[in-house]
């Protein structure tokens, strides 16, 4: 009688692959949203600093100040998904505003106000409390609220 070589996988073989690959899921579930968390935690960040400049500016210039969201980078608009703005409101006109700083947001983060735009008087001070909800499709929700005193702090939620 011959030996005849073996051909397959064995039993022992296949139990091996089938550990390796549920440990190789287990490890990688939790790292799969994490760029997604970094990009709501970078967003949220971005804004919480430029209100606080905006704040800071009102303050030094002895000026209104706000920030909106925008899609054009031009003019204040109802989506701050796209991007938003620190911009001085001219006393003359209220139409007349000089833009101060513009900031782009990742188009993957969603960005919503109960405000559409958020005025700091020249003493700093919010004309309106305000809440800034910053998610992702897959993450925890960041919001940002400030006070009528024009402080802001982030919550999450």
């Amino acid at each position: 009688m011959t030996n005849l070589p073996r051909k397959g996988l064995s039993l022992i073989s296949l139990m091996i692959t089938l550990a390796l690959t549920s440990l190789f899921f287990t490890l990688s579930s939790g790292y799969f949203f994490l760029g997604e968390k970094y990009l709501v935690y970078k967003t949220t960040q971005q804004i919480f600093e430029l209100l606080q400049w905006t704040r800071s500016e009102a303050i030094k210039r002895n000026q209104l100040t706000a920030v909106c969201g925008t899609t054009d980078f031009k003019q204040c608009s109802q989506h701050w998904s796209i991007g938003f703005m620190a911009f001085i409101i001219e006393p003359s006109s209220l139409n007349n505003i000089q833009i101060l700083r513009i900031e782009k947001n990742d188009d993957r983060i969603s960005v919503k106000s109960n405000q559409p735009v958020i005025k700091y008087s020249s003493d700093g001070r919010c004309f309106s409390r305000t809440t800034l909800k910053i998610r992702g499709k897959h993450t925890p929700n960041q919001k940002i609220v400030i006070y009528d005193s024009g402080r802001a702090r982030i919550a999450s939620s």
